[in-house]
């Protein structure tokens, strides 16, 4: 059984009946099944991993602070 916090996150993210599914059947995702369904960004070869985080930083430390 999972922490109702996990299922509540992964509710929120990849929607109620993918999520019910993936916790009742116990799914395990392919890095594409994750990518399709949401539940992760993108698909990097591990070589690239470092870059790919450190472009995407970028992005997101252009969002103004408070």
């Amino acid at each position: 059984m999972a922490p109702f916090w996990f299922s509540d996150t992964l509710t929120n993210t990849i929607g109620h009946r993918e999520a019910e599914k993936a916790l009742m059947l116990g799914k395990m995702y392919t890095p594409q099944q994750a990518l399709s369904v949401g539940l992760i960004d993108a698909v990097v070869p591990q070589d690239q991993v470092v870059s790919a985080v450190e472009e995407e930083m970028k992005v997101w430390l252009k969002i103004p602070g408070k």
